[in-house]
């Protein structure tokens, strides 16, 4: 649901983030260890943050890393980003560039990588690839250049490390929460009929970026949001535009922060002008949806349940056939997700999942009802960390947004 981005808000610090990187090799190598992996192979940009610190801009050239179980932790780079790299990845103690003056841009990295794990005494090791990222011409030259490696998919150990938070990213994420409350409530108050969604985000921006910058000027800061109205808040990947608001549509408003890359989000519906009884019954039935999930969510429930108490409260309404996002579509086929470093992570909430909700979750909590048949959609969502007792509400907010 991360698409209506108009409103995008930076500050760049890395004080807290080298702590964060060493806790989570640790805790990587923790797992590892559990599960006979001598190593990994990390080039999925998300996992090379997680794993590093640094969030390159991946285009052509390949940066991958290796966490092995025992040597040091290991950045294979272009020799163009060296001097980047060393900055913002500085507790990655061996950094090895490469040269394309000679092999082209995969050869000559894969060639290095080859190497690191020669190097590690890795060539008869189990090594942990991302099977659903990495390209397959890596793995082939990997087979083909060190037959007696054994290669396995290690997409589920990095979701895992991913899933439960440490009580520093739980802080950077409330922090985020913050953020975005902030944000919303400005968002809510420049908007009015007349108005485009492009000038509605445009002032928002123009009203929160001072805000942000005095509260959190020593953070790495990203706060993204805006308003999708009328027919365009039935297809949750639509993106602002010049569309005027106009009295009696829907408007969903995205507001969603992030602090040293940690995601939280908080969504909310509004009505330009006065509702009517139509859409007071569609918000009302979307509220109590979300309050009867959130009055289940503590450890050891699983995310179907969750959302099967969303889908419960839909259809004792009459409201359960509203198609989510496609003409093909009978219903909503999930109704949130874990966060972290993306807005959307596994384990979602859907009725095919039975993931246990864990202590050191985030999940965001986000029922929909969508009818392309009227051109009107409402949303509710909000970030939610799953405690030892029960769970708290990161982005509190109020409920009475269309009235």
């Amino acid at each position: 649901m991360k698409t209506n981005q108009e409103i995008t808000i930076y500050t760049i610090s890395y004080k807290l983030i080298k702590v964060i990187v060493l806790e989570n090799i640790t805790s990587a190598r923790k797992l590892m260890e559990k599960e006979n992996v001598d190593a990994l192979i990390v080039k999925q940009p998300h996992n090379l943050y997680y794993l590093s610190g640094w969030t390159p801009k991946v285009t052509a050239r390949p940066i991958i890393s290796v966490v092995p179980l025992e040597n040091e932790t290991t950045l294979i780079i272009p020799e163009i980003e060296e001097t980047t790299s060393r900055r913002y990845a500085d507790q990655i103690k061996k950094i090895i560039t490469y040269s394309e003056n000679k092999y082209n841009l995969f050869e000559a990295s894969a060639r290095t990588l080859k190497k690191v794990i020669e190097d590690m005494s890795l060539t008869k090791g189990r090594i942990g690839i991302e099977e659903d990222f990495l390209p397959v011409h890596y793995y082939r030259f990997l087979k083909n250049n060190l037959p007696e490696i054994e290669l396995v998919d290690a997409d589920s150990l990095i979701w895992r490390l991913r899933m439960i938070k440490s009580e520093r990213q739980i802080e950077n994420m409330k922090r985020a929460s913050e953020l975005a409350k902030i944000g919303m409530d400005i968002l809510l108050d420049v908007q009015e009929a007349g108005k485009t969604e492009l000038e509605i985000n445009k002032e928002a921006q123009n009203r929160l970026s001072p805000r942000a910058h005095e509260l959190y000027s020593e953070d790495k800061i990203q706060v993204e949001g805006g308003v999708l109205s009328g027919w365009k808040t039935v297809d949750p990947h639509e993106l602002p535009s010049g569309k005027h608001l106009e009295k009696g549509e829907t408007v969903k408003n995205l507001m969603g922060g992030t602090l040293n890359n940690y995601y939280t989000a908080l969504h909310r519906t509004t009505i330009v002008g006065r509702p009517t009884d139509d859409q007071k019954f569609r918000w009302e039935t979307l509220v109590e949806a979300q309050r009867k999930a959130l009055k289940l969510i503590k450890p050891g429930i699983k995310v179907c349940d969750v959302h099967n108490a969303i889908k419960q409260v839909r259809d004792e309404a009459g409201l359960g056939n509203f198609r989510a996002h496609s003409p093909h579509a009978h219903d909503q086929a999930r109704t949130g997700s874990v966060q972290g470093l993306h807005y959307h992570e596994p384990p979602y909430l859907r009725a095919s999942d039975e993931t246990e909700l864990t202590p050191g979750m985030v999940i965001t909590v986000q029922p929909q009802l969508n009818d392309p048949a009227i051109g009107m959609g409402f949303g509710i969502g909000d970030s939610v960390l799953i405690t030892k007792d029960g769970h708290e509400v990161l982005t509190e907010f109020r409920k009475d947004t269309i009235y």
